[in-house]
């Protein structure tokens, strides 16, 4: 189960699709905070862009199953997963022994595996660019701040491991 799993992580990585996807994933990470910005500058709203975005409210909305790449990302995903299908790579699996219940368990940790560890990078890239643009929060960051954090995460995590 182990080596179907790393084969796997092995073939998505290596596809030209993923490297496409992380394309995708760092041009809208660029371009939501980018926009914000320049939006509000030139409506003249820059009094009013602390109260109205800041670096959280992006980070939690790149995280958004119908956010841009919430949207795409998954879609890519699946086609790079299921040309183990169309490629007969799945019936040499089950030659050499695998059962068919080990592939598709290894088909699917992997899908969800790259998926949420591709939103989690689009996450903090999004954040890191926003903050070069925008405060994190209108107050300070404390304590209940991360553990609101890390539990977020861990739910959108659920729902893309579902996704999956």
């Amino acid at each position: 189960m182990r080596n179907l799993y790393v084969t796997d992580i092995k073939r998505i990585i290596k596809d030209k699709l993923f490297l496409v996807t992380c394309i995708l994933a760092g041009i809208f990470a660029l371009i939501n905070p980018l926009l914000n910005k320049v939006l509000f500058e030139a409506l003249g709203l820059d009094d009013m862009l602390d109260m109205l975005v800041n670096a959280k409210s992006m980070l939690f909305s790149s995280f958004l199953p119908g956010d841009n790449l919430g949207l795409i990302m998954p879609i890519l995903i699946a086609i790079v997963v299921c040309k183990d299908f169309s490629q007969g790579t799945v019936r040499n699996k089950i030659i050499s022994g695998n059962s068919r219940t080990a592939i598709f368990i290894s088909h699917l940790l992997s899908a969800a595996t790259v998926i949420c560890g591709l939103m989690l990078l689009h996450g903090l890239l999004t954040l890191g660019i926003s903050l070069c643009f925008f405060s994190y929060q209108p107050t300070d960051f404390t304590m209940s701040d991360l553990g609101y954090l890390l539990a977020s995460l861990g739910f959108e995590m659920l729902v893309y491991f579902a996704i999956a």
